[in-house]
């Protein structure tokens, strides 16, 4: 049995961070490599779920208005393998992750720390 739908748009959690993927069944996930110094960086890549998730328990990221179906999910993450244009404001593993499910390339960690510093700077 699958611990997740299959297209699932799944995450966990990083010490700074959570790290985006898409659950592709029998165990696998693409992702963007995550940025450990062990790894390559900033590529799309199939790895197990166990590796995804590094010691952490995985969740299920919903979308409200999918655009696509799972297998089409599925088909958009695999067209991305070996992709490595990773940019960690404008393409990083949660906008991978949200292009395949509603093409649409948007990353709320972005947005929410550009929000932080733009409520610090000063009005004049």
């Amino acid at each position: 049995m699958e611990k997740f739908p299959l297209g699932s748009h799944i995450k966990v959690a990083r010490r700074f961070y959570a790290h985006h993927g898409i659950y592709v069944g029998q165990g696998q996930v693409i992702h963007y490599t995550d940025l450990e110094p062990t790894k390559v960086k900033g590529q799309v890549t199939k790895t197990t779920l166990e590796e995804f998730a590094s010691g952490e328990t995985p969740t299920l990221v919903k979308h409200s208005n999918p655009r696509y179906s799972p297998l089409e999910v599925i088909k958009r993450a695999e067209s991305r393998l070996n992709y490595d244009d990773y940019n960690i404001i404008i393409n990083n593993c949660e906008h991978f992750c949200n292009w395949c499910v509603e093409d649409s390339s948007l990353s709320m960690q972005v947005v929410e720390l550009i929000n932080k510093i733009v409520s610090k700077i000063p009005v004049r």
